[in-house]
């Protein structure tokens, strides 16, 4: 029976840990014992092995051997004269049969270059013809770490993020200290481990109390423990590591070194980031906008939680795809949207994910940013509806003449639309995507206005199920979908045109020419929609004619709602928030039979000037006719003008004559006013659901005998 080992020292909290857990699978399967399984179980790596503890310790302590990991096109990397060329001189020449693979690429590697003639540091051009030569003439095992650590797209080298850029970051090179941490454990000549090897070695893998750990570098792996400002109590730290930590991470990140390279490669075409498993472009999401300027790419690890083999891992590595509908993922938000699609391969359980970002534009950090679990969300596959418009939008905003707003604008966009597609399905959250959307919009409709020949075109119109699942059964929201769902007839253009500089026959495009003035939503909502009602009061006296409504019934609200919003001012702030999200939205419906039976029975609240008004202004055609039995049409124009210039009596007055011209029985009954008439003309624009103006035209039939007095506006 297997034993299952927990490695506490290698844990899911850094790049570090992750690795070493690989690394110890890796050479346990390939040198120990072949039928050893691992997993991850509740952050740390298990091992199950036909041993114990004292086995696998007994195992790296006297019978591993180090994979050959050598870099030379690389500075600092102890081939030149320069470089600290103390430890591979030590491993060039060891004794021991467990550096005889390291010894033999060392060999390969200097006679490649005194074959190129390479005595410093190689150029580009030098140094594509010494990673040609390397690969034709070093043994089989170095070339593992090669195709781990770099990729020949066309002629030029381009890198994994995962090992920097071929095997150094900024000034710490990876290779030179992995041979070096090989020298502070092993002797070269005997292989025989050093003195502190088996504490070290306790500390590094099994989580133990060890001894001091020495003065090293631990690179970008571990960001809590590479050293630099406020990582001590004093103004800097010294970076401390365990040398143990150093060759482990490094032989697992050679599980990454894909046999499928090549066909990625070929796939992501110059992207060739993309051509590595599990490696993406960085997303802004969760990011700090000069993070992510200046992040280096993502890293998505995969976590399997049933026990394999390395040999199955290779294999499911070697693909690393992540797929969003045909397309290969590109960035992060393209890689949750994947993992929640199921558009990976199956048995992965989850993905931590590191973000390569720059620390004081100097190196790079290994920063985790979350753990994602593969669970189906359908709204994941929403987001296709923004496709190809926020690569543009992506593209436009990372531009290194970018504003910094519009970076914090993406920033919070990739954010929301990163947790929606990936946590469970509420109103709170599609509200703040659509709500991050709309703020792209109007970021972008300000650099259209202002003359920029280079912005992204507007949010392409969502499908109906955003507005359907922000509905949080609110007054403010049934006000803010009403509105937002008026829609161009005739002279009168959508809401979104009103919102934004967008074309009203076609609000994919920004308007070339505008037939009206676009006023900024962000405005104080009331006195806006004021506006906006006049400027349509005109449109209509100018174009309409007689047929035409102020508004056009788009999904329409039931007439509590707009009661709520005539007696109380505090649903403002959410009616501004959701009316341009939900403008965003492509098409609507008018509600069910049992939401219209609902606006029905609440006339009542409704209060009376604004009843008669509404009846001249808002009812469709099609409702005075069949229920208020009018053939003559009131004109909407004059009453809706008067009513936004605050002039309530008078537009009241005028609608009544108007409705009485058309053969309308008016009740004898005076109104009287009591509320701003700016917020009476901004209810006016507020589309009415069926059975609300089935109520109000049975007021009409009735002569308003059942509409009591009530607080506010009468």
């Amino acid at each position: 029976m297997a034993n299952e080992i927990v490695l506490a020292g290698c844990s899911l909290s850094s790049l570090k840990g992750y690795l070493k857990g690989l690394g110890v699978l890796r050479l346990v399967n390939e040198q120990l014992d072949p039928t050893a399984r691992g997993m991850w179980r509740r952050e740390r790596f298990v091992l199950l092995l036909e041993g114990d503890r004292e086995k696998l310790e007994h195992f790296f302590l006297h019978e591993y051997r180090p994979t050959p990991v050598l870099a030379p096109w690389n500075g600092g990397s102890g081939f030149y004269p320069k470089d600290r060329q103390e430890a591979v001189q030590a491993l060039r020449q060891a004794q021991s049969d467990r550096f005889g693979l390291l010894r033999e690429a060392l060999g390969a590697a200097f006679a490649a270059l005194g074959a190129l003639g390479l005595a410093a540091k190689p150029n580009e051009q030098e140094k594509r013809l010494l990673i040609a030569r390397l690969r034709s003439e070093l043994p089989d095992e170095a070339l593992v770490w090669m195709d781990a650590a770099l990729v020949l797209a066309g002629d030029d080298p381009r890198y994994p993020p995962l090992l920097g850029t071929g095997g150094n970051d900024g000034r710490l090179e990876f290779t030179n200290n992995f041979m070096q941490n090989l020298v502070r454990l092993f002797d070269p000549d005997t292989g025989e481990p050093k003195e502190k090897t088996r504490e070290w070695l306790a500390g590094s893998v099994f989580g133990d109390t060890g001894p001091i750990l020495e003065k090293l570098p631990i690179g970008f792996f571990a960001p809590g423990e590479a050293g630099g400002a406020n990582q001590t109590t004093g103004y800097e730290a010294e970076s401390l590591a365990n040398p143990w930590d150093f060759v482990l991470m490094l032989e697992g990140a050679l599980a990454f070194a894909a046999a499928a390279v090549a066909r990625h490669a070929a796939e992501a075409g110059n992207d060739a980031m993309l051509a590595f498993p599990f490696t993406v472009r960085p997303s802004a999401a969760r990011l700090d906008p000069e993070e992510a300027k200046g992040a280096r790419g993502e890293f998505w690890a995969p976590v399997w939680e049933r026990p394999a083999r390395f040999a199955e891992l290779r294999a499911l590595f070697s693909e690393g795809r992540a797929v969003v509908g045909r397309r290969r993922a590109k960035n992060g938000l393209d890689f949750v949207r994947a993992v929640h699609r199921l558009g990976v391969d199956r048995g992965i359980a989850g993905f931590r994910r590191f973000v390569f970002t720059k620390r004081f534009g100097r190196n790079h950090l290994a920063v985790p940013l979350g753990h994602v679990r593969v669970v189906a969300r359908p709204q994941a596959e929403w987001l296709d509806e923004l496709d190809p418009w926020l690569d543009r939008f992506r593209n436009w905003a990372s531009r290194d003449n970018a504003p910094n707003s519009a970076r914090q604008v993406l920033g919070r966009l990739e954010t929301v639309l990163f947790d929606l597609a990936g946590a469970r399905l509420h109103s709170a959250l599609v509200q703040r995507a659509l709500v991050a959307l709309a703020e792209a919009q109007h970021l972008l409709a300000v650099r259209a206005t202002a003359g920029a020949n280079d912005v992204p075109p507007p949010v392409p119109l969502l499908s109906l199920r955003w507005a359907m699942h922000a509905d949080d059964h609110t007054p403010a929201f049934a006000i803010a979908r009403a509105l937002a769902s008026v829609p161009t007839t005739g002279a009168l253009p959508c809401m979104r045109a009103h919102l934004w500089p967008v074309d009203p026959a076609h609000p994919e495009r920004w308007a070339q020419e505008q037939a009206h003035a676009w006023q900024p939503w962000r405005a104080r909502l009331v006195p806006w929609l004021a506006e906006v009602l006049a400027l349509r009061a005109r449109l209509v006296a100018a174009h309409g004619g007689e047929q035409a409504r102020i508004t056009a019934r788009g999904w329409g609200a039931g007439l509590a709602p707009i009661a709520a919003f005539l007696a109380d001012a505090r649903m403002d702030a959410a009616v501004a928030r959701l009316l341009p999200a939900l403008a965003l939205v492509r098409s609507w419906q008018h509600e069910d039979a049992e939401a219209a039976q609902r606006a029905g029975v609440e006339t009542a609240l409704v209060p009376r000037g604004w009843a008669r008004i509404a009846l001249a202004c808002s009812v469709s055609a099609e409702a005075l006719r069949l229920y208020a039995r009018l053939e003559a049409m009131p004109h909407p124009a004059k009453p809706a003008a008067l009513l936004a210039r605050g002039k309530p009596r008078e537009a009241e007055a005028e609608a009544r004559r108007q409705l009485a011209k058309a053969g309308a029985l008016m009740s004898p009954y005076p109104s009287l006013w009591r509320v701003d008439a700016r917020r009476a003309a901004a209810a006016l624009l507020v589309p009415l659901a069926p059975a609300a103006e089935r109520a109000l035209c049975e007021i009409l039939l009735s002569t308003e005998t059942h509409i009591p007095a009530q607080g506010g506006m009468q």
